[in-house]
C-alpha cells in the first residue's frame, strides 16, 4: 500500500470563462475521506480529471501513487468509482450488469461472474439481483452500482453521491455498507456529498470545496460541545408558537438558526429559560449539541466567494 492516497500540486480543470475547479494542494492517506460542497461547488469536476474522464489544465496529480496524465488506465484499475447518476445498460439485469462491469475491468470472463455475485453479496443484494434495474427501488439501484465499483477489487473507491434520492432509511444503509466495505475490504474511500451528516458518518475528515477552491480540511472525528465566549449551541423545543421566543433570544443577542428546528447559540439553559419566560413561552427541552467541527465546516461552505 502506497502511503499517499492522492496529492495534487496546483492542479485543476478549468473551462471556457473561468468555470471549473483549482488550483487545488492536498496530500490525502489511506483512510475514508469526505469531499464536501454545495451542488455546483466542483466536487465532479474534480473527480472526473483524476480518473481520465477529463484533461487537467494545470498542475500535478498523482492517485495512489500514479499519474493521472500518463497511467489514467492503470488508475482504473485500482479505483472503483460509483456515479452520480444511474448507470443502466438495458435488458441487463444487475448479476449481468455487475458481471460486465468486472469484464470491463479486466476480470476474465470464467471468473466475471464469480465476482459479481460476491460484489453483489457484499452490498446485501439477493433474489432482487436477478431483476430488471428499471424495476428496481432507488436503494437497490445504488448497492447495484456500488457492486459495480467494487467488483474488480479496488483499492480506492470514489462514491459520487451515494445517498441520492435515498429516504432516511435507506441512507442509513448505504452509509453503513460503505463503512463495512472499508473495514472489511481495506479499501480506501472518496466520498463527496452535499450531505454534511452523510461525511460525519463515516469520514475521518472533510474536503470542503466552495467555488471550485479547496476551502478547508476539516477532522470530523473527536468533535466536541462548541463552548466560548458566545455560549453553547442548544437545539430547543418550546411549548406553543416558537417565533416569539426566537425573537427574545435575538433580542438578548444570541443566534438562532431554524431552518432545522429551533438552535440557538445561548449562554446556558438558564439564560435559554429566561427568555422564555419573557415571551410568555415554556421550554419544553434545550440540549446542547456536538457542533464545532459541524459549524465550522458549514461555515467555510457558507462563506462569500473565496
Amino acid at each position: 500500500m502506497v502511503d499517499s492516497l492522492l496529492s495534487l500540486r496546483g492542479f485543476g480543470r478549468r473551462f471556457p470563462g473561468g468555470a471549473g475547479v483549482g488550483p487545488i494542494d492536498l496530500e490525502l492517506a489511506p483512510g475514508i475521506h469526505g469531499l464536501l460542497g454545495p451542488n455546483g461547488s466542483g466536487k465532479t469536476t474534480l473527480l472526473k480529471p483524476l480518473l481520465g474522464f477529463l484533461s487537467p489544465s494545470g498542475g500535478q496529480a498523482r492517485v495512489l501513487g500514479m499519474d493521472v496524465r500518463t497511467q489514467n488506465l492503470a488508475i482504473r484499475r485500482h479505483v472503483g468509482y460509483m456515479a452520480e447518476n444511474d448507470v443502466v445498460v438495458p435488458g441487463l439485469n444487475a448479476v449481468q450488469s455487475v458481471r460486465l462491469a468486472a469484464e470491463l475491468c479486466g476480470i476474465p470472463r470464467a471468473h466475471a461472474h464469480e465476482a459479481a455475485a460476491e460484489a453483489l453479496h457484499a452490498v446485501g443484494m439477493g433474489e432482487e439481483a436477478l431483476h430488471d434495474p428499471a424495476r428496481m427501488s432507488t436503494g437497490q439501484r445504488q448497492r447495484m452500482k456500488l457492486a459495480a465499483a467494487l467488483v474488480h477489487a479496488p483499492r480506492l473507491l470514489i462514491l459520487d453521491e451515494p445517498t441520492n434520492g435515498l429516504d432516511p432509511r435507506g441512507r442509513r444503509t448505504m452509509l453503513r455498507l460503505i463503512q463495512e466495505v472499508a473495514d472489511e475490504k481495506d479499501v480506501s474511500v472518496l466520498l463527496s456529498t452535499h450531505i454534511l451528516p452523510d461525511v460525519e458518518a463515516v469520514c475521518r475528515d472533510a474536503l470542503v470545496l466552495r467555488d471550485g477552491r479547496l476551502a478547508a480540511v476539516e477532522s470530523v472525528h473527536h468533535r466536541t460541545v462548541q463552548r466560548g465566549a458566545a455560549g453553547t449551541w442548544f437545539r430547543v423545543e418550546v411549548l406553543g408558537d416558537p417565533l416569539p421566543f426566537a425573537q427574545a433570544c435575538r433580542k438578548a443577542g444570541w443566534t438562532v438558526q431554524s431552518d432545522d428546528g429551533l438552535r440557538v447559540l445561548a449562554p446556558g439553559p438558564e439564560a435559554l429559560v429566561a427568555a422564555a419566560r419573557s415571551a410568555d413561552q415554556l421550554v419544553l427541552q434545550a440540549v446542547p449539541e456536538e457542533r464545532g467541527v459541524e459549524d465550522a465546516i458549514l461555515a467555510h461552505m457558507e462563506a462569500g466567494p473565496a
